[in-house]
């Protein structure tokens, strides 16, 4: 008895070639007595490997979209606020970038003018927190070099 030989073999030692032989013939429509006979298997190895093959079939053309809702996100003018921040500061993203990002992810319309109003506030208490710290102790640095919007400056 050869395990490549269906004849005569019982259906868990058959070699995978002659497991697809038997699921093709029933996917085929030849009918599930007749795959048997042709094969030299019982009808519920033919059964077996057929709803194998079937369901090999639905996983690999099942929809693969995943719809599962994660969170629920309440976007209000501060989480927008820290959405252009995020990206003009995070990501580099122009201002017209912020924009676009907005209108298209949110339907949310919001100017040129507000996303740098949004940037200067930022900015503006930024600088009084950074003014807040004393660095006359300082007497020695790294030299670096930064950019900000794409200039060097130096440090």
């Amino acid at each position: 008895m050869s395990p490549a030989n269906p004849k005569n073999t019982p259906a868990r030692r058959l070699a995978p070639e002659a497991k697809k032989a038997i699921a093709l013939d029933a996917l085929s429509g030849m009918g599930v007595t007749q795959a048997a006979r042709k094969n030299g298997v019982c009808r519920n190895s033919v059964y077996a490997q057929k709803d194998k093959a079937e369901a090999a079939i639905d996983t690999t053309f099942a929809d693969k979209t995943d719809t599962t809702v994660l969170f629920y996100l309440p976007v209000s003018k501060q989480f927008v606020c820290q959405v252009v921040l995020g990206l003009v500061l995070i990501a580099k993203a122009s201002y017209r970038d912020a924009m676009q990002f907005l209108h298209d992810l949110f339907d949310y319309s919001i100017s040129l003018g507000a996303v740098a109003g949004i940037v200067d506030d930022a900015s503006d208490r930024a600088a009084s927190v950074n003014a807040a710290y004393e660095l006359s102790a300082i007497r020695e640095s790294a030299a670096d070099e930064m950019f900000h919007r794409q200039q060097p400056i130096l440090t």
